[in-house]
């Protein structure tokens, strides 16, 4: 289980600094993508600290697209697992990777050229789409017993 100050850090940062963003686009309008994860939708052994977080970023998501409706469109993308330098430590372990892997339903991690047309599609000057959670097909199912 995830410790309490894990926790409450992992919500506060997230929901100071995406309110701070939209104080500042207020004048001018603009788009905000949001980043949650697919542990808040499909729930995973071991996760809950960053599920009940990135929960909090669709709830954060739904509410501020309608508060910000005149000018700020809010939407967010939540992947699966997703090869970065924050991820480094999981995807280093040829054991936490093989089982990560198994997760998914395309038998592999997320690419950031998986998640990024996306999230372009969501922040692009279109200007008409807000509300939205776009999950990756990748994650759309949930993890087979003994898989977690």
């Amino acid at each position: 289980m995830t410790s309490g100050s894990n926790h409450r850090r992992e919500s506060d940062v997230g929901v100071r600094c995406r309110t701070a963003g939209a104080r500042a686009m207020m004048r001018t309008g603009g788009s905000i993508v949001l980043v949650s994860s697919a542990a808040a939708r499909i729930g995973l052994a071991n996760h809950e600290a960053i599920a009940a977080a990135k929960s909090g970023v669709i709830g954060l998501t739904l509410a501020a697209a309608i508060l910000w409706a005149r000018g700020i469109r809010v939407n967010c993308v939540a992947p699966g697992l997703v090869r970065t330098p924050l991820t480094a430590r999981l995807t280093a372990n040829e054991t936490s990777l093989k089982a990560s892997e198994a997760m998914h339903a395309l038998g592999r991690i997320g690419e950031p050229a998986d998640v990024a047309p996306r999230w372009r599609a969501l922040d692009s000057a279109q200007g008409w789409v807000t509300d939205r959670c776009s999950q990756s097909t990748a994650d759309s199912q949930r993890p087979r017993r003994g898989t977690a």
